[in-house]
């Protein structure tokens, strides 16, 4: 996890950024803006270092996060929302370290996401399943463009 080391902006505010890779963020800064009384939190990326990564290794393939396994468009939300809003968040919160608050915290996220969230099944092949309906409607068109072609 990646820890901010400025001093907080307003208490009780707290803005996250999750990545996969944490070794990409390079700084983090937080922006005041005219157009609303939000700032704007920004993450920069040091690039160079990804680029030496090697295109076919996984970033980070020697730390599994619990998140990679997880088919977040399926995840039931409302339930992942439900479970951290009735979470009793103060015991967690006093005397701990900001190291320990971040792995608490990304422990609590990534179990109420493992409960409520699908995991991605093994494919089965490199194409995906088509609905026998659409692939007979593929099929068809298939043929009537050869058929408008050949005029």
């Amino acid at each position: 996890a990646v820890v901010s080391t400025q001093s907080p902006i307003t208490a009780g505010i707290l803005d996250l950024i999750f990545t996969n890779n944490h070794e990409a963020i390079h700084r983090i800064t937080v922006e005041k803006t005219n157009a609303s009384d939000h700032d704007l939190v920004c993450a920069s990326l040091n690039y160079t270092k990804l680029q030496q990564q090697d295109l076919n290794q996984k970033p980070n393939a020697s730390s599994d996060s619990p998140f990679d396994d997880l088919k977040f468009a399926k995840a039931d939300w409302d339930a992942i929302r439900e479970e951290l809003n009735n979470t009793d968040w103060d015991p967690y919160f006093q005397s701990k370290d900001p190291t320990e608050l971040s792995e608490m915290l990304d422990s609590k996220v990534s179990e109420a996401c493992a409960k409520h969230t699908p995991c991605h099944s093994a494919s089965k092949g490199s194409t995906p399943r088509i609905p026998p309906k659409r692939r007979a409607l593929l099929r068809k068109k298939k043929r009537l463009s050869s058929r408008i072609n050949c005029l």
